[in-house]
Parts: structure tokens; C-alpha cells; sequence
């Protein structure tokens, strides 16, 4: 567990079992493996240590490395004579290949499939393989688990969301990209949303997923159960001023209005109207809105507008009267 190369070499010299195993059925070799100490792994293997050992719960050392994306003990353990079963799910449902997608293994996807490794495996929790490269950013095992098998068009058992939206959700634009290229519907829905509904976040990558989405045809003005448009959803979280610029120059509109009336500029102040605590991006999402052409004076179904409300901060106030 430590990693103590020059401990190792000691117990072996003076006879020391590599085989020998604990409580758990885990021998040196295994634990050198699951904590990445590549050097031991290759010292214990000329020592004697056997590959293929497993533990109690079925693992070898091999899986144990996988588990943890330690890729160069994988290739030493490969290269001793180790096997990797792409057959292997552990109590969670996870299979070597999701262990590999991941990390972002792409030599590691490309023979696990080659080896019968089934693409489409679920978790217990419902991740695929290229869900789980998707959500990590692993935009180069997309094409190797698409030409697989994998399918472009699944959605996760638990809340019907597309690779599409798992990838905009994320921020990762080379995924999106790289969905859009393979061919996914940039207006395809979960239960409610789309990949742009939930692409204007704070994540770095947020605004390039934007750009990307709006490029390939997703509907800037779509509305969800309760009303709420991309713009709407950019506004009420706090997006950055570059995703706000990009769904008005892609024709988003700053008028429109949720199931209650309100407006993007109303959802824009809302939790700062309803906690009181300042926030200087607020103030900036309401100028692009405003200079974008978003109506201040445009009422509610209580008949109340951003520039009427009582609870309109002061700076708000001040920003309004130029508008």
C-alpha cells in the first residue's frame, strides 16, 4: 500500500511469500496494483507474484488497477501473463470498459470491445460506458464506443437525459461536438429539457457548448413544462455574460415569459430580490439583458414588472433608468 520498492526487494530476498494473502484474499501484488505503484507491481511479478490471483469479491489485480485508471500497472500485469476478463461487473454493475471510459482509456476501450466487452452495459445506477466518458470529458472514446455499438440515442433509466444533455450539463464542449458529429438531435428532449436548457452554466466550457448547440439547430426559444427557455434557465442560475450573448445573438428571445409570467430579466434578479444578497454578476446579466432588448416595464400574471416590483434592488433602479 505504501509503495516501499526498496522494502519489497528485502522481503523477497529473504524469502518472503508474494503470494501470501490477507483477510480480504488480496495479496502485495493486488494492492501494489490498486494504489499504482507501477515499480513494485514489476518488482512482485519477477518475485514470483501470480496475476491472476483473486480476492474475495472476484477481483484481480488487474481489476483492481482498472478500477483506478492506473494504466502503466495494467500494461505490466498484461504484460505478465494477466488476463482481463471484459465479461467482469462488480456489485455496482461497473465493467472493466466503463472503468476504462471513465479515465478516457481509448486504447483500453478500443480492446476491451475488441474483446466481446458488451458496449451498452448499464450500472446499477444506469451508466453506459460512453455515459460515463461523456460526463468525464472524454470526448476521444465517443467515436471507439459509437463504432462499437453504442448507442447514440440512449437516455439514462433514472431522468431520461441524452448523452447530448449529459455532455452540455457537464460543460464539455468536445463531447458535445462530438455527439452533434455523429449525428445526435440537438432538439431532443429527457423528460421536460433539452441539451440547451441546461447548457448555460458557470463551467468553463459552458459558453462553447452553447455556440455548439446553437450551430447545429437547437432552438434557442424552446419551452419547457414549466415555460422556461435556455435564456430563462442562463438567467435564473447566473450563466456567464458570453452564454447570455450568445442565445440573444442566436435569436433567443429576451421577452418571453414561464408558465407565471415572469420574464428572463425578473429570473435574473429573482434570488437576489428574494435573499437580499448582493451579486455583481447579476448586475450584468441585467445590463446584456437589458441592452439585448429585454422590456423592463413588460408585466407579470400579478401585473407586476421588474421596474414596478417593491423588492427591485437599488442598483437595479439606477441601471433601469437608462432603459
Amino acid at each position: 500500500m505504501l509503495g516501499d520498492l526498496k522494502r519489497i526487494h528485502t522481503l523477497l530476498d529473504d524469502g518472503a511469500d508474494p503470494n501470501a494473502k490477507n483477510a480480504r484474499g488480496r495479496t502485495a501484488l493486488m494492492w501494489a496494483a490498486l494504489n499504482g505503484h507501477a515499480a513494485c507491481v514489476k518488482a512482485l511479478l519477477d518475485g514470483g507474484g501470480l496475476a491472476d490471483f483473486q480476492d474475495k469479491d472476484g477481483r484481480t489485480a488487474i481489476l483492481l488497477a482498472a478500477s483506478k485508471g492506473r494504466d502503466d500497472c495494467v500494461n505490466l500485469l498484461m504484460d505478465g501473463g494477466a488476463t482481463e476478463d471484459p465479461t467482469f461487473t462488480n456489485e455496482s454493475g461497473e465493467t472493466v470498459l466503463h472503468f476504462a471510459a471513465n479515465i478516457g482509456s481509448v486504447a483500453r476501450v478500443r480492446a476491451l470491445l475488441a474483446a466481446g466487452a458488451q458496449v451498452d452495459a448499464k450500472t446499477n445506477f444506469g451508466d453506459t460506458p460512453i455515459l460515463l466518458a461523456v460526463k468525464n470529458g472524454h470526448a476521444d472514446c465517443i467515436a471507439p464506443l459509437l463504432a462499437g455499438g453504442a448507442d447514440l440515442d440512449q437516455t439514462h433509466n433514472h431522468d431520461d437525459a441524452t448523452l447530448l444533455i449529459a455532455a452540455a450539463l457537464a460543460g464539455h464542449p468536445a463531447c458535445v461536438k462530438a455527439l452533434l458529429a455523429a449525428g445526435a438531435d440537438p432538439n431532443a428532449r429527457d423528460n421536460d429539457r433539452t441539451a440547451l436548457h441546461f447548457a448555460p452554466r458557470m463551467h468553463p466550457g459552458s459558453a462553447a457548448c452553447v455556440a455548439a448547440l446553437l450551430n447545429a439547430g437547437a432552438d434557442p426559444n424552446a419551452k419547457d413544462n414549466l415555460g422556461m427557455t435556455p435564456l430563462m434557465y442562463g438567467a435564473l442560475y447566473g450563466t456567464t455574460i458570453q452564454c447570455i450573448t450568445l442565445l440573444l445573438s442566436g435569436g433567443a428571445d429576451p421577452n418571453a415569459r414561464d408558465g407565471n409570467g415572469m420574464t428572463v430579466l425578473m429570473l435574473a434578479t429573482l434570488d437576489e430580490r428574494l435573499t437580499g444578497l448582493p451579486n455583481k454578476n447579476t448586475r450584468e446579466l441585467v445590463k446584456a439583458l437589458l441592452d439585448g432588448g429585454a422590456d423592463p416595464d413588460i408585466e407579470d400574471s400579478r401585473g407586476n414588472s421588474l421596474r414596478s416590483a417593491k423588492d427591485v434592488p437599488e442598483w437595479c433602479k439606477r441601471i433601469l433608468r437608462d432603459y
